[in-house]
Order: C-alpha cells, then sequence, then structure tokens
C-alpha cells in the first residue's frame, strides 16, 4: 500500500504541479528539525516526487511562525510540540521544481526518540535515520539539505 501511496502521489504531483505553481510560488512555510543525538525525524508526502523531507508546512494568514511549525508537527507525526520547545534557526529561501518560498526553520531536540504517529491524510512515512545518512546517502529534498548542513555546521 506504501509504495501505491507514493507512485500515485508522484504522478498526482508532476500531473498536479501547474495548479501547485500558482498556489506556492513565492509563499512562506515552515520547517522543523527534530532530533535526538546523531537521529532527525523525517518524512515522506504522498503528494511529492518520493524524497525525504523536514516536518512543517504552510503558515495560515495571520499565524505565528512558531505556531504554525508546532501545528505541523503535530498534524504530521502526532508529536505535540511546545512552541517554547522550539529554537528559531532563521529563514532559508528555498528553490524546487521552479517553486520559490521562503522557510522558517526551527529545530527542538528530544532527550529520546519519540515514535510518530503517521497522518495517512498527507504522510507516507515517518522514520528516524542518521544525519550522516541524511546528508550522504539518502535522497532528501533540497531544502532540508540546505537546512541540515546549514544547522550542522552552526551556520544559522
Amino acid at each position: 500500500m506504501n509504495k501505491f501511496l507514493q507512485i500515485t502521489g508522484n504522478t498526482a504531483f508532476w500531473l498536479s504541479w501547474p495548479v501547485l505553481y500558482f498556489y506556492l510560488r513565492d509563499s512562506e512555510r515552515t520547517r522543523v528539525v527534530i532530533h535526538c543525538g546523531d537521529q532527525v525525524l523525517v518524512l515522506k508526502d504522498w503528494l511529492g516526487d518520493g524524497s525525504w523531507k523536514l516536518p512543517g508546512g504552510g503558515i495560515g494568514r495571520g499565524e505565528d511562525f512558531a505556531k504554525s511549525a508546532a501545528r505541523e508537527v503535530q498534524e504530521e507525526t502526532g508529536f505535540f510540540i511546545n512552541t517554547k520547545q522550539l529554537r528559531l534557526l532563521g529563514p532559508v529561501d528555498s528553490r524546487s521544481h521552479g517553486f520559490r518560498c521562503r522557510l522558517h526553520c526551527f529545530v527542538v531536540t528530544l532527550a529520546q526518540p519519540l515514535a510518530p504517529t503517521v497522518s495517512r491524510r498527507e504522510i507516507v512515512s515517518v522514520q528516524w535515520l542518521p544525519l550522516a545518512d541524511l546528508l550522504q546517502k539518502v535522497r532528501i529534498t533540497n531544502s532540508t539539505r540546505i537546512i541540515l548542513e546549514r544547522w550542522h555546521h552552526g551556520e544559522f
């Protein structure tokens, strides 16, 4: 079932790309690095190109960036993150598949890895993966690579 959703989502992504382009271009979104030790939580959307990415998403009209980030984390992973746990990293301007957006990035450090609850409405898979694998071996989105590299090297 998982593979079917990925193939369906990948096809739907490319077929709906023109509509998504007008909806998502020049938008502001959030991304959250959730880590425990050397493990980072990443996920795959069912509507996407099959790459792993950081949790996060759209910002509601008038919504605070941190509240948006915490809401998206809860929707996508089932984790309740208090906005006080979020540490602002900063903005990253991203361009992928013709979309330009500004990502407001946060980090959360957990004492132990929590078991995520997959929201099948949006998400195909959620996993804890080693940072080194994400940066060298695993297919991740370009924005995820930029955020993780800047965070890892203390460049925020």
